[in-house]
């Protein structure tokens, strides 16, 4: 799961990560680009933003999906198990 804290301590690191996992299952309004706990997905940094939800500034990537197409945007919170 993301750590803030160790984003806050290092956060040049969270700028190079290329794959992650999805923390848990993302829904659409419907339903057709839904996705699931555990999908496994490139990962592109594109900023630091703040998370009005959270409360305080996260990492942003542009998520890609497996056959290539890029899925959006997501905050680091619902990602986890980051990969270089």
């Amino acid at each position: 799961m993301f750590d803030h804290a160790d984003f806050e301590t290092n956060p040049k690191k969270y700028e190079t990560y290329k794959t992650a996992e999805i923390a848990s299952h993302i829904f659409t309004h419907n339903g057709e680009r839904d996705l699931p706990a555990g999908e496994i997905v490139g990962v592109q940094y594109r900023t630091t933003a703040y998370c009005a939800m959270r409360r305080r500034q996260e990492p942003v990537y542009t998520v890609t999906l497996q056959d290539k197409t890029v899925w959006g945007d997501m905050y680091a919170a619902h990602l986890a198990r980051f990969v270089l």
